[in-house]
């Protein structure tokens, strides 16, 4: 196996959440037939505690360049249990976002390293995993310039109902929306793709009918392609969805 190959996964290689995590086989899952922003995953075998690895250095400097050094990335945690149906481990990786090209490698090592806290330790414990903690991969993704965004469920999330899609939107990025730390507009649009009701925390709507019915078919489309209902991370920029 070549280095590239083996600390920096792309395309088909990422698709397997044994070395790409579960965020970063999702995202390579989708990128074939969704507009999904470019990314290449870092494996976990590629740092050390003292950082990235000099061997991995080279191959994470050349999928910066081929996404674009002039550009602003996001540094996720792709955890092999990320994501997952029973252990979502929500707000237990760091993420760092507008992080510029020569960065990357310090906060990915900062993301790895939030594999092991204590807190990580906590959550697992209450959700009954074996096992110690796994340091995650690490997703590197072209920063989207938002102009609105927000998650969507392709069901809704409490009575499971698959008519209905659910929508929160916050203007901007979406990173205060999904910690908790700001409130956003909700939106509960059915099957024919109108609003059934509306909750705004401002007078002016975040999404416009049409955005609202956009999102609602990405979910769908989501749901349809992995077979469940899926909830999803989206944004706006200057081009659309």
């Amino acid at each position: 196996m070549s280095t590239q190959a083996r600390y920096v996964l792309t395309s088909d290689a990422a698709m397997w959440s044994a070395e790409a995590g579960g965020k970063g086989a999702a995202l390579a899952k989708l990128a074939a037939t969704f507009p999904v922003p470019a990314f290449f995953v870092i494996a976990a075998e590629a740092f050390d505690e003292n950082g990235l690895l000099p061997e991995a250095a080279e191959s994470v400097n050349a999928g910066l360049t081929q996404l674009g050094r002039g550009g602003r990335f996001a540094v996720r945690s792709s955890g092999r249990e990320e994501d997952g149906a029973d252990s979502a481990h929500a707000g237990q990786f760091e993420t760092e976002l507008n992080v510029p090209a020569d960065d990357v490698p310090a906060a990915a090592h900062r993301v790895w390293k939030s594999g092991f806290s204590e807190t990580l330790a906590q959550y697992r414990q209450a959700k009954g995993l074996s096992g110690a903690p796994q340091p995650p991969a690490v997703v590197v993704q072209v920063m989207v310039e938002a102009r609105a965004a927000g998650v969507a469920f392709s069901a809704d999330p409490v009575t499971g109902d698959r008519s209905v899609v659910v929508i929160s939107a916050i203007e901007g990025l979406a990173d205060k929306l999904v910690g908790g730390e700001a409130d956003g507009d909700s939106y509960r649009v059915g099957s024919d793709a109108a609003t059934l009701e509306a909750e705004l925390v401002g007078a002016t709507p975040v999404l416009t009918e049409t955005q609202r019915a956009d999102v609602a078919v990405m979910a769908r489309r989501a749901a349809a392609h992995f077979g469940s209902p899926q909830d999803i991370e989206w944004a706006f920029d200057a081009m659309g969805l």
